[in-house]
């Protein structure tokens, strides 16, 4: 009696062993949580988009994906914030960008701002190859480089582009109204480009004797290998940093006292 009592419970628990076997090879088992997915720290604007009226506060770059369009209406103002990190992989600086790209389309009506507290708190409007946009009657102030334009034909007319400032000669540093590169045909049309400029450079250490740090540089219009229209545009009041001053060198050391003679 005891012997099959014993079989029974044996062959119970093999049972619940292989039920319990086969709710795993199923996927009955424990859950297993993938890692979570993290967002992009940049803002994706992947469909029609309006911006204003009143103020919008940017603090990070901001993408507008193919697609999608991003209209700025004439009565807002666009404030970038310096103090949000800029990852976005396809940008030019480490400050707040407002990238287009291919196929995506900006629209900025008069009116429209786009500004910051303080000169070279943000970079500027960038178009990426394959993307389009109008700007129209608005102002970009106080960034690096007002609007870059890489392998893009967007028009901008009739706008203000002003109180820009870098700190370096190449571009993403480049104090500059804006830049023009690749196969663009875009047109710049009857614009007003002002006070662009770039810092100063950094002086030797004065007991070094080496050169100053050389000033950065700075452009109304700056066109590398592309056929823009530019018509009618006015460039004023560009200039470029100073250079560092140079050091002197440290002063020499007085020769020992040759002593009495004996």
């Amino acid at each position: 009696m005891i012997g099959r009592k014993r079989f029974y419970f044996l062959a119970g628990l093999l049972i619940m062993v292989l039920a319990a076997a086969g709710l795993l090879l199923a996927g009955g088992g424990p859950a297993v949580q993938a890692a979570p997915r993290l967002a992009p720290a940049y803002t994706v604007i992947d469909a029609d988009t309006t911006w204003g009226p009143g103020t919008i506060t940017v603090t990070s770059d901001v993408v507008i994906t193919n697609g999608a369009q991003l209209t700025i209406i004439g009565s807002a103002v666009v404030n970038f914030d310096p103090t949000a990190n800029a990852p976005y992989p396809g940008g030019f600086s480490g400050k707040n960008e407002l990238i287009v790209e291919a196929g995506g389309r900006l629209v900025v009506q008069p009116g429209a701002r786009l500004t910051a507290a303080a000169t070279g708190d943000w970079y500027g409007v960038v178009f990426l190859a394959g993307s389009k946009g109008e700007i129209d009657g608005a102002t970009l102030e106080r960034g690096v480089a007002g609007i870059t334009i890489v392998d893009a034909s967007p028009s901008v007319r009739n706008s203000n582009i002003r109180t820009m400032e870098g700190g370096g000669v190449a571009i993403g540093t480049l104090g500059a109204g804006a830049i023009i590169s690749g196969a663009s045909s875009a047109r710049i049309e009857y614009n007003t480009f002002y006070d662009i400029s770039s810092w100063d450079g950094a002086s030797a250490d004065p007991e070094t004797g080496e050169n100053g740090m050389p000033g950065g540089a700075a452009v109304g219009i700056y066109v590398l290998g592309a056929t823009p229209m530019i018509v009618g545009n006015t460039v004023q009041n560009v200039g470029a940093g100073s250079g560092g001053n140079g050091g002197s060198g440290a002063p020499g050391v007085d020769g020992a006292d040759p002593g009495a003679a004996g």
